[in-house]
């Protein structure tokens, strides 16, 4: 849930920025960030993910499933694709 135009329209009011942010539980700094038109480390790693997800499924001409997926997944700890036959 997107919950910035909410505390835009609180500041638009001239009301408390920082009781908003409080209220819809983000912080002032990320708020700030977003109306700077910034994205956070994180939308840009799942923008990523997001990207090669979709280059997966499409080189599998959409039948590619979990497997496909966590084998070629660029995050460390995941590949191994849980009781899946060996060889």
């Amino acid at each position: 849930m997107n919950v910035y135009p909410f505390i835009e329209a609180e500041q638009a009011c001239r009301r408390s920025v920082k009781r908003a942010c409080e209220l819809m539980q983000v912080s002032r700094s990320a708020y700030y960030q977003h109306l700077r038109g910034e994205r956070s480390e994180r939308d840009r790693v799942d923008q990523a993910l997001t990207e090669k997800i979709t280059a997966v499924h499409a080189m599998s001409k959409g039948t590619s499933g979990r497997r496909g997926y966590t084998s070629n997944s660029p995050r460390p700890g995941c590949g191994t694709a849980v009781n899946a036959s060996p060889g």
